[in-house]
């Protein structure tokens, strides 16, 4: 895995402003992860428009509920996305 970061992920960063794209990456824990695999990128820029290309993409996801954290803080409302962000899919979670 490491190569394909090492030797990937510039070509995807320098073709990904030729062209303006805005690549997020995402980060999916427990359940969610095992739909969509733990680590992925797309090209969004809001966090609406993320749900919606998630359930197009994963079709299982519209029936599961999760959050979304961007840069480690947990969303509620429509924001914006950045070049840099990080975008984390989080099941629902009980304690005790």
């Amino acid at each position: 895995m490491y190569w394909l970061q090492f030797y990937c992920l510039p070509l995807i960063n320098y073709y990904s402003q030729l062209l303006n794209i805005m690549i997020i990456k995402i980060i999916a824990f427990g359940q969610i992860a095992e739909v969509t695999g733990k680590e992925f990128t797309l090209d969004v820029r809001d966090t609406d428009s993320l749900q919606i290309t998630l359930t197009e993409k994963f079709p299982a996801l519209a029936n599961k509920k999760y959050a979304l954290a961007v840069n480690k803080k947990l969303i509620t409302v429509n924001i914006a996305l950045s070049e840099n962000d990080t975008v984390a899919l989080m099941p629902p979670y009980s304690g005790g």
